[in-house]
């Protein structure tokens, strides 16, 4: 009843609350249903995203037909779960789709290309980085930038890398930094168990 319900923020919840929590078919089928009439962004979203995380390949279609959308949103949700499905069209709608991105999509079309992308992606991944605005999102896109820092072999690319990870770092407010560190030094851990000898003073003095 509820993802009927003439509230789109009560539609989105639920999807998200429940779908914590159920994979039933029966529940499956509902939201596919509703899918197709939604036309709330962030509840069309939500939806797209609990599709994701069943990993299902029964839901290809789904996510290949929105991953165009022009809500970020929406597009985001779609690469997730090409993403979720080890889909090989996942690192391409990324570099397609991804470029001058915001939000969930550029969030999702980071983390496709630091599972698959190489040295020759370093421009865009870092142009996300220095683009990115304080928002939930954008801590996503610097989890992803480390783990794809980890991957390359260029110590002076990564050291670059890094230092672009501060200054995002530097734009938040000094009083929280105490706060937000514990995610910088977690994200980081990638880099330094693969360049340990190379980046891990790097990094421990950038902190100070």
């Amino acid at each position: 009843m509820a993802l009927s319900d003439k509230f789109a923020g009560l539609r989105s919840y639920v999807v998200g609350k429940l779908g914590a929590l159920s994979n039933s078919k029966d529940f499956i089928t509902s939201v596919k249903d509703k899918l197709v009439t939604e036309k709330d962004n962030l509840a069309k979203a939500a939806m797209i995203n609990f599709l994701a995380k069943t990993k299902d390949a029964d839901n290809y279609n789904v996510f290949a037909n929105n991953i165009n959308s022009k809500s970020y949103s929406v597009a985001g949700a779609a690469l997730e779960g090409l993403i979720a499905l080890e889909n090989s069209e996942a690192y391409a709608m990324a570099k397609k789709y991804g470029v001058g991105a915001k939000g969930a999509l550029a969030a999702a079309a980071g983390k496709a290309i630091a599972s698959k992308g190489n040295e020759a992606d370093y421009d865009y991944m870092v142009k996300q980085v220095n683009e990115a605005a304080l928002s939930q999102s954008s801590f996503e896109i610097m989890n992803s930038f480390s783990k794809y820092l980890a991957k390359l072999k260029n110590v002076e690319v990564i050291k670059k890398g890094i230092d672009a990870v501060f200054g995002f770092r530097k734009k938040i407010p000094a009083e929280y930094h105490g706060q937000v560190d514990p995610f910088f030094k977690s994200a980081f851990k990638p880099i330094i168990d693969a360049h340990k000898d190379a980046v891990e003073t790097y990094i421990t003095d950038s902190f100070k």
